[in-house]
């Protein structure tokens, strides 16, 4: 992490990368080839040449993964090209005006030749027949209207163009219809084929046997990670609720999808058996699921944890759930270091880390002899534990805390876990007679309920406290404020209540030396949304939007 953020906020040239870290290893290589009584003489020197060696990796690794850096970026020829060719990389989606849909620019033209190219954009082109057609793969040919994103006026409480920066997307373009054309399809491989297919039964299945239109709307953004018919109120009311997490394919979904084909597993006689076969069943199901929904950070978090916890368990090995943690945290930022700025990559693992780090301390406080208290005591505390850290990075980004998380979890986690287990069920078993709409209903009734639950837990005026604007130093503060006291609780060590008294103070030094918040247009002062083009709706589309990463 030291080497990535090290990367993004400065210009280091690969050549003294290069050079610095071939000379920790060969000064690894030294002591490696010294006597034993050397090198236990000299072992802090070998942990913190392998340290500098991980710090620069992370440099290098941004480095190399910044488009911007490139050769090939579109970027470098956008004053010299009149035409682009690129390949959607999403569906078509439609905004009041247009139809959004996220690109990969492959080629360029300058009236001469065509050069290869790469990097993503955003085009939105005017509504006509043609766009609302627009498929992943897709190839267009677009004219030259590329502009850098700019923070709309309407939208101005959220660093837009930082939040598209972090995806590597820097430039977008709004089009009427003389100017883009349809220009084929990219051949897909049989991995994208298979998921396209099997994204497709799934929708074929939901609107077959469920009925109405947001209750199939609220299945498949559970099930497939398609949330472009949830309606934006319904979306906004799990905000305010606290039980966004939901609706957002996460660890909680891919957990559930893990339990279940564990007992699937139990249940087949050929796959009980044999330890080797249930495992690939289990993992081939786990990062199935994971791509077919869209590989967001938090379901790749969940997938690298289960994964490796699921083969400790086939060699009989157990290893510490903080190891899983961080190692899953490491290989995602080697493949994608920019996932260190992303909101969903945060939350999940400070969630994570939370429930680790307290969930059981907080258990313990109350104990209960009833099985039925006792369960919904253990969601509370998982509920609590993931708030507390999760809770600098709501307020920082989202400016608002929800003020019944705990009561709507209670009931929404349970709730939405049978309707997703039923949704799987119905589609594995859509073929056998009279099981489908027998499910169909249950899964239907399921899903209503959980939506009339936080349309009334949304109703309350007390819901959500909103309007909290903190800045980055305020939510360091506040972070410290809630680490120290757990420590304080947890430890009963004095100098820990000191820190926690220190960061207080500083807090609210940060508090009274700021300038009040003033809102600056319609959208804070009302609280609705103003969409333009190029802006998500409303704080929870943000929360809950990913980058697709399939058909």
């Amino acid at each position: 992490m030291g080497g990535i953020i090290t990367g993004k906020y400065s210009d280091i040239p690969m050549l003294p990368l290069l050079i610095s870290g071939i000379a920790l290893i060969l000064l690894l290589f030294y002591f490696s080839m010294r006597r034993a009584s050397v090198r236990f003489a000299h072992a802090s020197i070998s942990g913190v040449t392998v340290m500098l060696l991980v710090y620069l990796s992370g440099i290098a690794l941004f480095n190399f993964h910044d488009i911007r850096k490139q050769q090939e970026w579109y970027g470098h020829s956008l004053h010299t090209s009149s035409v682009f060719m690129v390949r959607a990389s999403s569906t078509a989606i439609e905004k009041p005006k247009s139809f959004k849909v996220e690109a990969q620019v492959i080629s360029a033209f300058d009236g001469r030749c065509e050069n290869t190219v790469k990097g993503k954009t955003i085009i939105y082109l005017a509504k006509d027949s043609n766009a609302s057609r627009i498929r992943y793969g897709d190839i267009l040919l677009i004219k030259n209207k590329l502009k850098e994103v700019e923070n709309p006026a309407s939208f101005s409480g959220f660093d837009y163009r930082n939040f598209l920066a972090n995806q590597q997307i820097y430039h977008q373009a709004y089009l009427r219809g003389n100017e883009w054309a349809p220009a084929g399809r990219k051949q897909l491989t049989a991995l994208e084929i298979v998921v396209n297919r099997s994204l497709s039964y799934i929708n074929h299945i939901f609107e077959t046997h469920l009925k109405d239109g947001q209750v199939t709307a609220l299945a498949r953004a559970l099930l497939t990670g398609d949330r472009t018919e949830l309606d934006k109120d319904l979306v906004q009311a799990y905000s305010n609720a606290g039980v966004v997490h939901i609706m957002a394919i996460s660890g909680l979904h891919l957990g559930l999808i893990y339990l279940l084909l564990l007992k699937v597993a139990e249940i087949i006689p050929l796959l009980s058996r044999s330890k080797t076969a249930k495992a690939i069943v289990i993992l081939g199901g786990i990062w199935f699921f994971a791509i077919m929904t869209g590989g967001s950070p938090s379901v790749m978090r969940a997938a690298v944890m289960f994964s490796g916890l699921h083969l400790g368990r086939l060699i009989n090995r157990r290893v510490p759930t903080y190891n899983f943690w961080s190692a899953s945290a490491f290989l995602l930022l080697i493949f994608k270091p920019l996932l260190l700025w992303n909101v969903g990559f945060q939350l999940s693992y400070m969630a994570v880390l939370g429930i680790l780090v307290v969930q059981k301390p907080v258990y313990r406080w109350l104990e209960f002899n009833n099985k039925m208290v006792d369960y919904s005591w253990q969601l509370v505390s998982v509920s609590i534990a993931a708030q507390l850290f999760t809770l600098p990075f709501c307020i920082y980004y989202f400016h608002q805390f929800p003020m019944l998380f705990l009561v709507a979890n209670l009931v929404a986690i349970p709730l939405a876990s049978v309707g997703l287990w039923s949704a799987v069920i119905l589609v594995l078993s859509a073929q056998i007679p009279l099981i489908p709409q027998l499910l169909g209903r249950v899964v239907s009734r399921i899903f209503e309920w959980l939506n009339d639950f936080i349309i009334y837990i949304d109703s309350f005026t007390f819901t959500v406290w909103g309007d909290i604007y903190f800045n980055l130093w305020e939510s360091y503060m506040m972070g410290g404020i809630v680490l120290f006291i757990l420590v304080w609780l947890m430890r009963k060590t004095t100098a820990a209540l000191k820190a926690a008294l220190v960061c207080c103070i500083l807090f609210l030094s940060a508090q009274w030396f700021s300038p009040p918040y003033v809102p600056q247009n319609e959208s804070e002062v009302t609280g609705k949304s103003i969409e333009t083009p190029g802006t998500p709706a409303s704080s929870a589309e943000i929360r809950t939007s990913n980058t697709p990463l399939r058909p």
